[in-house]
């Protein structure tokens, strides 16, 4: 008998399954869309045309943005246009997508801590598998470690 399974069983039988049925740790991560129509989007951001990892999604905090860029200091009453020096306003909206599943949070959670460095906004999601015999199947199985004591 695999004291792995013994441990992972015993982990199932006791973690918060968050009021799930059958639940499965997904962890996610947000996804941006960008260059949706303005009804369609969830915000927006000036974006700059040759360094898109620079965004500013405040108006008064562009104008601040620019000044510094062009080494002056910022004041309210002068402001730059922001299109003629290469910036766009873009549109965007957010999403969440499934990076891995993982039979417990603690796994997930792991999971997070070991790659957070390559994920954008992690978050561990509780899915449910209510509907797949195979996952119900795997549970049950794991879960008849703990009788087999």
């Amino acid at each position: 008998m695999s004291d792995f399974l013994r441990l992972l069983a015993l982990m199932l039988s006791t973690q918060d399954n968050h009021a799930t049925a059958w639940p499965c740790y997904q962890v996610q991560q947000k996804r941006r869309i960008w260059g949706m129509q303005r009804e369609y989007s969830e915000g927006w951001a000036w974006v700059h045309q040759n360094d898109f990892d620079v965004q500013v999604d405040d108006d008064v905090e562009m104008q601040r943005y620019i000044f510094e860029e062009m080494g002056e200091e910022y004041t309210p009453n002068e402001r730059y246009v922001p299109e003629q020096l290469g910036w766009h306003k873009v549109y965007y909206v957010d999403t969440w997508e499934v990076v891995t599943v993982h039979l417990t949070q603690v796994a997930a959670e792991r999971y997070i801590n070991a790659n957070r460095h390559n994920l954008k906004d992690p978050r561990v999601f509780v899915g449910s598998q209510h509907r797949c015999p195979e996952w119900q199947e795997l549970i049950r199985s794991i879960l008849s470690f703990i009788e087999e004591r």
